[in-house]
């Protein structure tokens, strides 16, 4: 892969750092949206689309899981996913390529499964494919995004992703359709994340609690749907 030049470096480091203003004025000098960086790169061999999506995606989930006592990091993580999303905008506006042919997860992918549904519905606006086929770009463990969204219990995103005609048929890297990976499951997988802590305290038990409250009502919906989309 060629080496990156002083602007392009500068542009992946502005993204990095959520500096929307300077990606803006990198972007509008001309520097190519579509370049990605080397496995010892800032975002790992993928694109600046791919690493702004993804680092939304971590002040999102984030955000969601904050406990009782973290509040106060709440205005900071909020501040950085805005950041994340005017960068993203730019970048597509741009001419980023939404279905780039990366060895990661699909910019889609990362956002259904991250419960981002904000950047979802940006990147089926966008005209992102809903239904990139295993030979072009897997998803994380070769599920596509509508996979990572039924097992998140992402109910909205779930419904945008059919909506937009994505295959409810569609296998997973286990043969597995969207509906029959979801009557195996018998938790998101947010919870799954959450039951590692081996010495969970009363915050994390209660949030656990509300958490498996919700995949119930989750789940059902989405059964719903998939079985409408069917």
């Amino acid at each position: 892969m060629p080496r990156q030049n002083k602007k392009q470096k500068a542009l992946f480091e502005a993204v990095a750092a959520g500096k929307f203003n300077e990606v803006r004025s990198l972007l509008a000098a001309g520097v190519d949206p579509n370049i990605s960086g080397g496995r010892k790169s800032l975002f790992s061999n993928r694109t600046l689309l791919e690493g702004a999506i993804n680092l939304r995606a971590g002040s999102v989930k984030q955000l969601r899981n904050l406990l009782p006592s973290e509040n106060a990091r709440s205005q900071r993580l909020q501040s950085e996913a805005q950041s994340s999303l005017e960068i993203i905008r730019e970048l597509i506006r741009a001419g980023a390529q939404l279905n780039p042919r990366t060895a990661w997860e699909s910019p889609l992918y990362i956002a259904a499964a991250a419960g981002d549904l904000e950047v979802v519905s940006l990147l089926l606006t966008a005209g992102t494919d809903p239904n990139l086929s295993g030979e072009a770009i897997l998803g994380k463990y070769g599920e596509m995004a509508l996979h990572g969204a039924v097992c998140g219990g992402f109910v909205e995103i779930v419904e945008a992703l059919l909506k937009s005609g994505a295959d409810s048929k569609m296998p997973n890297y286990r043969g597995k359709t969207c509906l029959e990976a979801l009557r195996e499951r018998k938790k998101s997988t947010e919870i799954e994340i959450w039951e590692r802590i081996t010495d969970p305290s009363a915050e994390v038990k209660e949030l656990l609690k509300s958490r498996y409250e919700a995949w119930g009502r989750q789940r059902a919906a989405i059964e719903q749907l998939l079985e409408r989309a069917a």
